[in-house]
């Protein structure tokens, strides 16, 4: 006959079980030598406890589905589990048997044997400490940068004069006047030339 009806039954006795070794100053310090995050993988009912142990995190127990990655995986009948953890059962005879099946290494899982004995009669002398919220990211800090004189800046430049467009011609220059004889001969009137009158032949004087 099984032991469990429920999952929820699983929960209530066997992890109440393991959070007492989670939160027991004696067996907690025998946890944190496997250094690991452990899961009891329950069957018949189906049921998940997953125990974080690793040595440079708070030690915590999960009841369910967990995001955590086991690094050490501990599968059995929950009747199995039961017997186990109550003293029924010797874990080296459970593991002999292949009643509980192992994945991860093995020194994690030798480590964790000498943490589930007796373990029913545990009790939780340390109080669940809060998980620390997440803190957001520290924005980078820019390099210190030494503090330098300005440089001393050149004297502005005039700014350039305009150039005339390139359409615009210059204006042209004022003629010279000439000078002297050759002024006057220019300057003089020209009469026009007057046609001299032709004598008649004489073969057209008048008879």
């Amino acid at each position: 006959m099984a032991h469990f009806e429920s999952d929820a039954e699983v929960y209530d006795q066997l992890g109440g079980i393991l959070n007492n070794l989670v939160y027991n100053t004696e067996r907690r310090a025998l946890l944190l030598q496997a250094d690991a995050v452990v899961q009891f993988a329950f069957r018949d009912p189906s049921a998940t406890v997953t125990l974080d142990v690793r040595a440079n995190k708070t030690p915590r127990i999960q009841m369910g589905e967990s995001k955590l990655r086991a690094d050490v995986v501990l599968s059995m009948d929950a009747d199995t589990g039961h017997a186990l953890l109550t003293g029924e059962l010797s874990p080296t005879i459970a593991l002999a048997r292949g009643d509980v099946r192992t994945k991860g290494p093995v020194a994690k899982v030798l480590r964790l044997v000498p943490a589930t004995v007796g373990a029913s009669a545990v009790e939780a002398d340390l109080e669940p400490e809060p998980e620390p919220e997440p803190t957001p990211a520290p924005a980078a800090e820019a390099p210190a940068v030494e503090a330098t004189p300005p440089a001393e800046e050149p004297p502005a430049e005039a700014p350039p004069a305009e150039e005339p467009a390139a359409s615009e011609e210059p204006p042209a220059a004022p003629a010279e006047e000439p000078t002297g004889p050759e002024a006057a001969e220019e300057s003089a009137p020209v009469d026009p030339p007057v046609e001299a009158e032709t004598p008649p032949a004489e073969g057209d004087s008048a008879s």
